[in-house]
């Protein structure tokens, strides 16, 4: 999200946006910040990475096919409804359910029938954990 404040601002699935730039979408400025953080650290990618991905765990986008398009929007009501008195909501993008220690969102894709689930959480255990209680709920599982 933009503010006033923000110099840029990102998400998983690989979108970015500066201000300098006017808050477009832009692939190129990350990869020149990328190569220019990987040359004053003076190391590769992995290796700069490998503190994140021992800190942050973090699913991916999972999707979920859906039959229509009404599907996805009871599907996130339903979500809102079970997990608003545990946590909190927000609706900027789909619908975000955050926890102390763990969070997800979920959205309907604007170009296919799909829910989109990312989830991220402060251990693999939980993020499994997490995930497969999510999903579940998503594909009428549980």
């Amino acid at each position: 999200m933009a503010t006033e404040d923000a110099i840029f601002g990102g998400e998983v699935t690989g979108h970015y946006y500066f201000k300098d730039f006017h808050f477009v979408d832009s692939g190129i400025l990350p990869s020149l910040i990328l190569v220019e953080t990987l040359s004053e650290l003076n190391c590769s990618l992995p290796a700069a990475l490998a503190e994140l991905e021992n800190t942050y765990f973090i699913s991916g986008e999972i999707n979920t096919p859906i039959e229509d398009a009404s599907q996805v929007y009871a599907k996130l009501q339903q979500l809102e409804t079970l997990f608003q008195h545990q946590a909190q909501i927000e609706k900027l993008d789909g619908l975000s359910v955050i926890f102390e220690n763990w969070h997800f969102n979920v959205r309907p894709s604007n170009t296919e029938p799909l829910i989109r689930l990312n989830l991220e959480a402060k251990s693999k255990p939980l993020l499994e954990e997490k995930l497969e209680l999510v999903l579940n709920l998503i594909q009428n599982r549980g």
